[in-house]
């Protein structure tokens, strides 16, 4: 009997328990279409999510748009998304039935800021709504660019975030100059960081890159990860949260986040794009005509030594002989060496994908071939990528995940620049060799050594001779790096409890990041003057070897609240470790006098000259603690630390510590506010203060210690011990702390967005690599030396506008964003300022090197020009008469001054050293002290290299299935030297020259600003303001017109969707800059943005196609 009562009791409670989860559950249907067409969507994955945005249950539409679900809690949200669409949320509550349409990412507002109030799901468990950040963060989907063509992210992101300044390259292969609110720091390393899904690239290959002395465009970082790979991109700009990342962080984030796998059925998507390149019109250079008659005038206006004579300078190169010359017919052409050595460029970028998953597994495969010639003769970038992602549910609460990048690239320079040569190169010379009768040997041509020009010991211009021929040099020098990088990472997601209940979450990964650069150059003796005495540059060939192996790991528990109302206290809690240990090695082989650019057998002709061979190894630990908390879902407050160890400091300093803090207050949030305005206008207005540190490490290793090397001849012809630096025990941390202010509008649910930020970032303890020191001390150089403070100002402000007009099948939306950053530099250690602000004779071709407390890193100085003079000293009173300039000196009321002879006193050059007087035709410089000297008390700051306000614009017009978007960026209030233009109309040498020199003063009494032709004398072209140009811009930087095709159409042929699309890149460039590009990078110890005619940006169109299976 008892036994009957029991089991009549168990059945009773399991279907009591049965009954309840029925209850419980809820089933759902519904039917998924294109919100422009109708059409019914196949395959699009729709998910049950709680708050947190943790998937709960899921299931996929089939073939008729139709899916059903049961969801295990009403109070969730029903996400559905689809490749290629914008992924949507609804409220599930009581309803049983939904009709969900989802809109193409084509015709999707573009989100350039995060203002919005999607919750975020951080693969590391931190999990931060949108509309509770408080820190400056900036973001870009690359779906905005579909159509587009670009090689890397950085080309992406130009003009896109404000805050974040980008100069673009235009030569294959090199990236982008990118500054996040201005420089700060002046010999380190002033990119920022790259993070790849959680994990940091680990930077330059080469451990002995030289940042003070090369502009920063050298670097490729970013054309290692595919841009059609890429889901988003992140920027992290204020301390507060470049903080996270400590010592890393200091120049600012870019967090990059890449495509994963969905569930849903396996897709297949194919794209190919195909652009071709033209380059911009530069300088217009003289003819073969005009150049030799430049030239004889230059040899007339010369002072003749004591044992010149005027025959000395009568070369037949240059008089169209043909009697008793035999190489005339190589000297009598009108050669436009820049188009020579230019050339249409082409690209061809594929690009396929396999992804799919089920309740289990997601997985994604990628595929990319990128290949690019540019616009000079035989510049190419090749690049194969792939990418593969698996994601692995082991149960409800194990994830394991793994990824595997993988990059080949070749990459084709030029030996030199080719333009740089083009435009110097003297045009009446041929680009091949013609026999005495003028026939074509078909051979390249140089200036034959031992006679006329080719004389060494002659009077003609040394440096015009050693000109390679640029068509050779492009056809026949070699400069290939082949590289590869491969950069796997697994990880693990273990929720230790159940999540609804205790969240408390464990993320741990470990990557290998294996990079390896293998590059060969090769000069052969037919580009080179006198091949046979130039043994030392003539089949010149290095080989250099770079490998680059970084471990980094990481492990993460993260905490999140469970109070029993979480809209009245919110809190997560998270503790992180981070370890890298990083190998570097480099090994350079030299040879000279091969016939090719190796040794192939023991037997070949030539030796090896050189050989260099370095090892380095780096080795650090961090421990971060993160808190965020959120009261009244209105007040939220962020606190970070980070700790970061490096062998790179003595014991004392070996460990930084780097905190954060933020917070914001949506006021818009506040019961008053509401009652007083509502919130169907201003549905958000917050209030963001953040602050935090972050620092940067001196880049070498082991610095607290002493560096010994071996003399073969040391005390008493006995070898020897001796240290080769001094060691660096005190040597500090350079750490950088920023203030930021910030506020968030939103008007009518996002129709409007607006976002301000005001900043201070100071950094203090500046490193600063080789500083040269009295030899007193035993050494020449200091390497590292903390010296002193540089500040970084500025605002920032985006504005979108979201469908501002919305009529039936057209929409428009705008956008855009400023920003402006003030430089200064605070205060210099001593030395620096004794080193680098000697402004003694620095003659002709150069500007002043200075760096000026007050001023900005990046100032250029130099002299005021103020035209040429009309008339020579000895015609003072023709001078007067006619009221035009002579070189006399003058007071600063401008009456002429006199010697205590009473003579007038004329105006000289460094005066104590050069004592050159002054001429007419000469360039008149503005003296200072009005002392009749021109010398470094007339140096003055004549401009800033950075902008004080750059960013860009951006409109969408759609209509239909067709759309036409326009993007603009630009640049205002920097300035550039124009050292092309400098050599192009200084009339010194022998280099070719610029339409321009032909309004040259010739004779007494003319009245122009360009100086007299004169050969190797005289001061014409000093470093002065006539060669400083404003390098403002602003670029129509593509236009792309995209139609996606009806879906009924291309389901006929087994395609779930087809696009196409037309774009026109760098369209046009309105610019007061006479240069073929006025996106110059900045470079060198004091951060100048110097042209010297490398290759500019190209014009292109892209004709892409779209199509997924």
């Amino acid at each position: 009997m008892k036994t009957i009562n029991i089991r009549r009791l168990v059945v009773a409670c399991l279907l009591c328990t049965f009954s309840a989860m029925v209850a419980a559950q809820t089933s759902i249907t519904g039917k998924v279409t294109d919100a422009t067409t109708g059409e019914e969507i196949i395959g699009a994955s729709v998910q049950e999510i709680d708050k947190t945005g943790r998937v709960i249950s899921a299931t996929v539409t089939n073939i008729d748009g139709d899916f059903s679900l049961d969801v295990q809690n009403k109070t969730n949200k029903l996400q559905v998304s689809y490749i290629g669409y914008v992924t949507q949320k609804q409220n599930i509550g009581n309803t049983t039935t939904f009709n969900i349409k989802i809109i193409d990412q084509s015709k999707e507002v573009q989100e350039v800021v995060v203002t919005g109030r999607r919750i975020s799901n951080a693969a590391d468990g931190f999990n931060i709504s949108q509309r509770e950040l408080s820190m400056a963060v900036g973001k870009l989907s690359m779906k905005d660019l579909e159509g587009t063509s670009v090689a890397s992210a950085d080309d992406a992101l130009q003009g896109r975030i404000s805050g974040l300044d980008i100069v673009g390259s235009g030569v294959p292969g090199q990236g982008g100059q990118m500054r996040i609110r201005g420089t700060s720091t002046i010999t380190g390393n002033a990119q920022p960081l790259v993070v790849v899904n959680g994990v940091p690239f680990s930077g330059d290959i080469d451990s002995g890159f030289d940042f003070s002395a090369a502009t920063d465009q050298q670097y490729a970082d970013l054309l290692n990860v595919n841009v059609d790979d890429i889901e988003e991109i992140t920027v992290l700009k204020d301390a507060a949260s470049t903080a996270m990342w400590g010592s890393k962080g200091a120049n600012g984030v870019l967090l990059i986040t890449t495509k994963r796998g969905a569930r849903g059925r396996t897709m297949i998507s194919y794209s190919y794009k195909l652009s071709g390149q033209t380059q911009p019109k530069g300088m217009d250079m003289l003819s073969g005509e005009d150049y030799t008659m430049l030239m004889k005038q230059e040899f007339f206006n010369r002072d003749l030594g004591s044992k010149e004579s005027y025959s000395d300078y009568n070369f037949n190169e240059l008089n169209y002989n043909y009697t008793g010359f035999a190489q005339a017919h190589n000297y009598d052409k009108n050669t436009d060496w820049v188009k020579e050595v230019t050339q249409q460029g082409w690209t061809h970028d594929h690009y396929l994908t396999i992804g799919g998953g089920g309740e289990r597994a997601n997985f994604r495969l990628s595929a990319g071939y990128y290949d690019r010639t540019g616009t000079n003769l035989k510049q190419e970038y090749e690049r194969y990528s792939s990418r593969a992602q698996f994601d692995y549910n082991v149960s409800q609460r194990i994830r394991v995940s793994s990824e595997v990048q993988f990059t080949y690239s070749d990459n084709n320079q030029n030996y030199q620049s080719l333009l740089d040569i083009a435009y110097k190169k003297m045009p009446n010379m041929s680009v091949y060799e013609y026999d005495s009768e003028g026939n074509n040997t078909g051979r390249y041509f140089n200036i034959t050594p031992g006679q006329g020009i080719g004389d060494a010991s002659g009077k003609f211009d040394s440096n015009q001779r050693n000109l390679m021929n640029p068509v050779a040099l492009g056809n026949l020098a070699k400069n290939e790096t082949k590289g590869y990088r491969v950069l796997p990472k697994i990880q693990l997601l273990y929720d230790i409890f159940d999540p609804e209940k205790i969240y408390l979450r464990y993320v741990g990964w470990v990557s290998i990041d294996m990079n390896h650069e293998n590059t060969q150059k090769y000069l052969p003796s037919d580009v080179v003057y006198n091949a046979s005495e130039n043994y030392g540059s003539a089949n010149q060939a290095t080989h250099q070897i770079s490998d680059k192996r970084t471990v980094a790991t990481e492990n993460s528990l993260t905490w999140q609240s469970r109070f029993k109302h979480p809209d009245v206290h919110n809190l997560q809690v998270q503790l992180k470790m981070q370890t890298y240990q990083s190998t570097s090695s480099t090994q350079v082989i030299a040879s000279q006098g091969l016939p090719s650019s190796e040794i192939n057998s023991a037997t070949a002709t030539g030796r090896i000259s050189n050989t260099y061979n370095a090892n380095y190894e780096d080795k650090g630990v961090s421990w971060m603690g993160r808190v965020h908390y959120v009261f009244h879902d209105r007040y939220i407050f962020d606190a970070n630390v980070r700790v970061d160890g490096s062998t790179q400091f003595g014991s004392a300093n070996r460990y930084g510590t780097f905190p954060g803090l933020a917070a914001k207050w949506i006021i818009s949030d506040e019961p008053l506010f509401k009652k007083a305005l509502g919130d169907k206008v201003i549905t958000l207005l917050a209030f963001r203060p953040s602050w935090g540190i972050a620092g940067r490490q001196p880049g070498k290793n082991y610095l607290q210690y002493s560096l010994l090397s071996t003399a073969n001849y040391g005390y008493m012809d006995y070898s020897a011990v001796y240290p080769t630096r001094i060691r660096l025990d005190g040597l500090k941390w350079e750490k950088v702390t920023s203030m930021n202010w910030g506020a968030d509008l939103e008007l009518w649910g996002g129709k409007v967005t607006v976002n301000a930020d005001l900043y201070h970032k100071r950094t203090n303890d500046l490193l600063f690599s080789n500083l040269s020191i009295p030899s007193t001390s035993g050494f020449s150089t200091l390497s590292y030396k903390n010296v002193g403070t540089l500040d970084n100002n500025g605002w920032e402000v985006t504005v979108n506008f979201n469908k501002i007009i919305n009529v039936k099948k057209f929409s428009m939306d705008f956008n855009f964003n400023l920003a402006s950053n003030k430089n200064k530099i605070v205060s210099l250690d001593e030395n620096v300022l004794n080193n680098y602000n000697n402004v003694e004779n620095f003659g002709n071709g150069y500007y002043a090197t200075r760096m000026q407390e007050g001023n900005s890193f990046g100032s250029i100085y130099g002299f005021r020009y103020k035209g040429v003079y009309s008339y020579g000293f000895d015609n003072l009173d023709k001078a007067l008469a006619e009221g035009k300039t002579c070189p006399v000196a003058r007071d600063a009321s401008g009456n002429i001054m006199y010697n205590y002879d009473g003579t007038v006193k004329p105006v000289y050059y460094y005066y104590n050293s050069t004592k050159y007087q002054f001429r007419g035709g000469d360039a008149i410089y503005e003296d200072q002290n009005h002392d009749g000297s021109i010398d470094q008390y007339d140096v003055v700051y004549l401009g800033d290299c950075n902008p004080k306000l750059s960013g860009g614009w951006g409109l969408t017009l759609r209509y239909d299935a067709f759309s036409i978007n326009f993007f603009c960026n630009f640049r205002w209030g920097n300035k550039i030297i124009n050292m092309a233009r400098m050599n192009a109309e200084n009339m010194y040498g022998a280099y070719n020259q610029c339409s321009t020199v032909n309004w040259r003063w010739r004779k007494e009494g003319d009245v122009t600003d360009v100086p007299r032709a004169v050969y190797q004398q005289g001061y014409n072209w000093l470093g002065s303001d006539r060669y400083v140009e404003d390098g403002s811009f602003i670029r129509m930087k593509y236009i792309t017109l995209r139609y996606s095709f009806p879906t009924q159409w291309t389901k006929k042929f087994g395609v779930s969707r087809l696009s196409a699309y037309f774009t026109m890149n760098n369209v046009f460039c309105l610019t007061k800059y006479s240069g073929a590009d006025p996106e110059i990078g900045t470079g060198g110890i004091t951060g100048l943005a110097i042209d010297k005619s490398t290759t500019p940006r190209s014009r292109d169109w892209t004709l892409g196609l779209s199509v997924n299976f």
